[in-house]
């Protein structure tokens, strides 16, 4: 019996989607419903009236049985309305003539009509209209049936009130039972929507858990790495420094052998200074503590600052630094930000380029942006290097031509930055021709 119930249910709900309106719902159930009985109840009484020799009322049961293939033709074809009119004004014809002419009872069926059009119907005035029709017919249908002889117990007057109270009493219930009905499916329309709203938020909180617990994650794993790097990195010019110094004091240096150390000690301790900075920006932009502050910036200072704090680095490894920025150039920019980004890739072509090679920095307008270049005659990087370079989990502790150290953050921080401030960052490289680095930047007022 649950199987035949939910087939039942499959074929009245075939093609109605979940947002269609329930007044749209109740017509297709209501109309696909009826005619389907009038196709299945047709040929049957056909059959049987055929039999008998009720050729006239064999008519009626073909027509009824035409009637309903051609209401599901139009469900199907989703002309709903035109549909249900049909089956209502259509049927109610039909079943109007064979109860008047026959005497079979089928005047009923009218009443079905009634009902059918109070919960198929939007529309107060159609309601009202098709249930008079149906109502009339029931009506005329039972007055014109009533026996001469019972007039002397009931008089035909109050036997025709009678009908017309009930009635008009019939619709009024199915009208409360069409609201009753109504009010119960917008409060049950009313809770899915809370229902869907719940979902589409757990469902947002769920995924934005996910991607917290995969930057999470990724964080952690960036700092396992780096703490490994920095307990290695770190350790080594620091610890020599610290042995040096120890041996210093203690009477088993002296100071003209720890000044031919000095040029060693002073490359390592500014190599662990520059990751040490590194690693704080890195710190802070992970905490997101660095917002930008907008301001004029000149490009040519600070690549002239940057050269120059780099110089005794270049002069060490043989290599020169031209800059060669104009000084019209001017950014609107974090000037703080600017100077780190120049640090950071000015470092690293000195770190990668080997003795007697050269870095250019350089810049061109290209509309309302610069365009700086920094570029190199270093070593130059593999397809496999470039394809990770800017991967935001790589975290690689590289060596320099001279075995300089660095924690493989300072590119990243360089493309925070530059984002930060309404850039982007671009790239070429060639392994044994160098490598070039191009950032952008808007242009301010001055440049």
């Amino acid at each position: 019996m649950s199987k035949l119930h939910s087939l039942w249910q499959r074929y009245l709900a075939d093609g109605v989607k979940e947002d269609t309106p329930p007044d749209e719902k109740n017509k297709i159930y209501i109309t696909r419903g009826s005619a389907l009985f009038l196709v299945l109840l047709g040929p049957i009484f056909l059959g049987v009236n055929v039999a008998q020799g009720y050729s006239q009322l064999a008519l009626v049961n073909l027509t009824s049985t035409l009637l309903g293939l051609i209401c599901l033709i139009l469900v199907r074809r989703k002309i709903v309305q035109g549909a249900a009119v049909l089956l209502v004004v259509g049927g109610g014809l039909l079943f109007f003539f064979s109860g008047l002419i026959f005497h079979n009872g089928m005047e009923y069926t009218l009443l079905l009509g009634m009902l059918g059009a109070v919960f198929m119907f939007k529309s107060l005035p159609a309601r009202l209209l098709l249930a008079i029709v149906n109502g009339a017919g029931f009506l005329l249908v039972k007055i014109l049936h009533f026996e001469p002889h019972a007039s002397e117990r009931f008089p035909l007057p109050r036997y025709a009130l009678n009908l017309l109270i009930f009635l008009l009493c019939y619709f009024l219930i199915l009208e409360i039972f069409r609201s009753v009905n109504r009010n119960y499916q917008r409060a049950i329309e009313q809770k899915n929507s809370d229902l869907a709203q719940s979902r589409r938020r757990l469902d947002e909180e769920h995924a934005e858990l996910i991607a917290r617990t995969s930057e999470l994650q990724v964080a952690n794993q960036t700092k396992e790495r780096l703490f490994s790097i920095v307990a290695h990195d770190l350790r080594g010019p620091i610890g020599s420094l610290k042995s040096s110094l120890e041996l210093l004091s203690s009477n088993d240096l002296t100071t003209s052998e720890f000044r031919d150390m000095m040029a060693d000690l002073k490359t390592g301790v500014d190599g662990a200074y520059e990751c040490l900075d590194t690693l704080l920006l890195w710190a802070a932009k992970q905490l997101r503590e660095i917002k930008p502050i907008f301001t004029d910036v000149s490009l040519e200072s600070a690549a002239r600052d940057c050269v120059a704090l780099l110089a005794d680095i270049a002069t060490q490894k043989n290599i020169s630094i031209h800059n060669t920025i104009p000084v019209e150039a001017h950014v609107w920019a974090d000037e703080t930000q600017v100077s780190s980004i120049f640090r950071n890739l000015v470092s690293n072509a000195l770190k990668f380029t080997p003795s007697g090679g050269s870095v250019t920095v350089s810049a061109d307008k290209n509309e309302d942006c610069w365009r700086v270049t920094i570029s190199d005659t270093g070593v130059g990087m593999t397809p496999e290097q470039v394809r990770h370079l800017l991967e935001s989990n790589n975290v690689n502790s590289t060596v320099g031509t001279e075995n300089e150290r660095g924690f493989g953050l300072g590119l990243q921080i360089c493309q925070e930055f530059i984002k930060n401030n309404g850039g982007a960052l671009s790239f070429e490289s060639q392994e044994g021709q160098g490598s070039s680095f191009h950032f952008m930047l808007p242009s301010s007022l001055n440049g």
